[in-house]
């Protein structure tokens, strides 16, 4: 007999646990690793930030007498945080261009994808850009451009609030007690 009732209940059909492990873990592999990586995202990216935070109040201190020199020659304290924060903004633009070189090689290399981080390995991406040249089809670096700007947005807030507090601090020193270690 094919079916049983036990109850209000049907037995349909029987399967050993195995296959239902698999079913199980076929269905939630991905989001899994998709959370998990987002954990470890989230963790560096803290880690960065307070990284930023703690090397810019550091240079910050050690710049005292500059920034009281500022000051007493008549610089304002928008001046000051935005030299402070522009200098930031450069040293992030000339970060993010290695940063780009080495992604991108990452990307075509195909390491994602054998590391077994399908949803950043991109293999389709890969495949095609091996086959053609950046001449003949500009959409294929579309990709690239986009996760760039989203990966520069994004390291631009965190170094940017990483970096306003010190700056802040910074631009608050009076001139003759910044200039007084001098």
């Amino acid at each position: 007999k094919e079916r049983l009732q036990v109850g209000p209940f049907e037995l349909i059909e029987v399967k050993p646990f195995s296959e239902i492990r698999k079913e199980y873990i076929k269905m939630t592999g991905d989001a899994k690793d998709i959370e998990t990586i987002s954990v470890i995202i989230a963790f560096l990216l803290m880690n960065v930030f307070l990284g930023i935070v703690g090397t810019f109040r550091f240079r910050a201190n050690a710049r005292r007498g500059e920034i009281g020199l500022r000051c007493a020659l008549g610089s304002s304290k928008n001046k000051i945080r935005r030299l402070l924060l522009g200098e930031t903004f450069f040293i992030l633009l000339l970060a993010s261009i290695p940063g780009t070189i080495i992604a991108i090689n990452v990307q075509l290399t195909g390491i994602l994808s054998k590391l077994g981080i399908s949803f950043l390995a991109g293999q389709e991406f890969s495949d095609i850009f091996i086959k053609r040249t950046i001449g003949s089809d500009i959409s294929i670096l579309l990709p690239i451009v986009f996760t760039y700007m989203i990966t520069f947005v994004l390291m631009l807030i965190i170094i940017w609030t990483g970096t306003w507090y010190p700056a802040k601090k910074a631009s608050d020193i009076q001139p003759a007690e910044a200039l007084h270690y001098e």
